[in-house]
């Protein structure tokens, strides 16, 4: 699991293991729900590309991005994780974050082309593993 305090699914966890609720950062975005999109990659599918791109036996650009190239939004991520554990905290929703864009996804086209790489996991899949 990522630890990472700076990540917004371990953020989102840590609070509600603390009985605290998660904060929405910005719901007037021009996305479906309001909220931003980004493109959320499993780490297993991470260390996999890099795992193809170490046995690459061609030349590889300087940069692939990996990813899934799907986006799914803030409030789609919370609401994974409070089904997952079960939690009926109710979300907070603050005003938007100084510099962050409404949409975030992945261009991995290239990832697939060069290394025959695509993301094996789902969003859902991901999450679960995360509290089995």
């Amino acid at each position: 699991m990522d630890n990472s305090r700076e990540n917004f699914v371990p953020i989102v966890i840590n609070k509600l293991k603390d009985g605290q609720p998660p904060v929405i950062f910005g719901v007037d975005y021009p996305t479906p729900d309001g909220t931003c999109i980004r493109d959320y990659v499993d780490v297993r599918d991470v260390a996999r590309a890099h795992l193809l791109a170490a046995d690459a036996s061609t030349e590889l650009p300087l940069a692939v991005n990996i990813g899934t190239g799907r986006g799914r939004s803030v409030r789609e991520i919370i609401d994974l994780l409070l089904n997952e554990t079960d939690s009926f905290v109710k979300v907070e929703e603050s005003d938007r974050r100084a510099g962050d864009s409404a949409i975030l996804i992945g261009e991995a086209a290239l990832a697939e082309e060069v290394l025959s790489f695509t993301s094996k996991y789902s969003l859902e899949d991901s999450i679960h593993s995360l509290f089995v």
